[in-house]
């Protein structure tokens, strides 16, 4: 099922935000073409680490796609993008507000050609506002957002999100957004600007513990694994290694209690409520400790699982993706990489129908469709010829 079979969208974005963004919608079916730079294409493609040549980082966010290789700040490269915006459904660029209106890419030169175009631009720091113009980096909105503040123990070093969480973060809320965009213009009839930032995301992103210094006016700070709102919930030792142990509720923490025969617990008034344990937070995380060092994980997960006691092994994602369970799923799909031959990649989270999870087409290499989509929009074998011939346009690397 790919509802979205009959929408095309031209992506100019790069690195992670916007080419996530665009990917998930082409998993639903949508025909994207990715313009790309001329010389070393999308930066991503440059990154490390690298299997013969091809950049894991791009990837890992670009299948389903095809690449046209263009010199959009040349009046040619330029005509190019506005005839493809003609054909488009759906334009997605991230250049900042004021080098999109440079290159005559801005929302208000790109729906003068196409009035039912969704447009959907994604920043830094948004297109208003003293910072506007700042490159948006996802470790920078980390830290500037206040996740990097939360995170650690409170007397040890900052850190940030192991991955990319804003950047994917602003992917998916992108997604969203342009499927509610193109409802609204099926109602409608009219076109749509989506506008999202990379800080309007992180700050989305800090959620509850946003709104915890909106009602208190305490803001979050390092906690380490003490949680203000439920405990335990954290990773203990057990005897052969860590386990994850969550209790979410107080029926729960009474069901723990049993597991560990240690029912005196329950009516222990230090640990009696969840917010009992909150405040006594050390006494509780040691008490429970305790217990959970005294067998193994495989013995843990089975009598505190059979209890009804939220837990899980930490696995290293090598251990994650060979368990049975995972396998199961179907989460990794397989697709044939004109380069790399079977290139396994993580899958379109939801499914339809039923139907099993499959890639379309693996990620392009850098020009691969160049000469196709001219052809496409309606380009003359000549006209193309002179363009790559003036170095406007790159032919690709070849999928054979």
């Amino acid at each position: 099922m790919k509802p979205l079979r009959n929408v095309v969208i031209l992506d100019l974005s790069k690195v992670f935000a916007g080419p996530f963004c665009s990917q998930q919608l082409s998993d639903l079916g949508a025909k994207v073409i990715k313009i790309e730079p001329i010389d070393t294409g999308d930066d991503t493609r440059t990154w490390e680490p690298k299997r013969e040549g091809q950049s894991s980082p791009f990837l890992a966010f670009n299948r389903n796609k095809r690449s046209l290789a263009v010199d959009i700040k040349s009046p040619e490269g330029l005509d190019i993008i506005h005839t493809l915006t003609k054909q488009a459904d759906v334009v997605i660029q991230s250049f900042k507000a004021s080098t999109a209106k440079k290159l005559q890419i801005d929302y208000n030169s790109l729906s003068a050609l196409n009035e039912k175009l969704i447009y959907c631009e994604i920043t830094g720091y948004g297109s208003g506002g003293p910072l506007s113009d700042l490159p948006g980096y996802d470790v920078m909105l980390q830290a500037f957002a206040g996740i990097i503040s939360t995170i650690g123990e409170p007397d040890g070093p900052h850190t940030r999100v192991s991955y990319a969480a804003v950047d994917l973060g602003t992917g998916m809320f992108g997604a969203s957004s342009i499927l509610a965009a193109l409802l609204e213009r099926s109602q409608s009839g009219n076109g749509v600007h989506v506008e999202l930032s990379l800080l309007d995301t992180a700050i989305s992103l800090m959620s509850y513990l946003a709104q915890n210094y909106l009602t208190t006016g305490e803001p979050p700070r390092k906690t380490g694994w003490a949680n203000t709102a439920i405990v335990p919930y954290q990773a203990f030792r057990a005897a052969d290694g860590d386990i994850m142990v969550g209790v979410g509720n107080d029926s729960q923490w009474q069901q723990m209690c049993r597991a560990f025969n240690r029912e005196e617990w329950i009516n222990d008034p230090r640990l009696k409520t969840n917010a009992d344990r909150v405040r006594n937070y050390f006494v509780t995380a040691e008490l429970v400790q305790e217990e959970l060092f005294k067998e193994s994980i495989s013995c843990w997960l089975e009598r505190l699982g059979n209890a009804g006691i939220p837990c899980a092994p930490i696995y290293s994602f090598d251990e994650t993706v060979a368990h049975p369970h995972t396998v199961a799923r179907g989460q990794i799909v397989n697709t044939n990489h004109p380069t790399l031959g079977d290139l396994p990649l993580v899958g379109f989270p939801a499914m339809f129908n039923n139907e099993p999870r499959s890639v379309e087409s693996p990620p392009p290499l850098h020009g691969q469709h160049s000469i196709e989509i001219l052809e496409e929009a309606g380009y003359s074998t000549g006209a193309i010829m002179e363009l790559i011939e003036r170095n406007l346009v790159y032919q690709g690397d070849s999928a054979t």
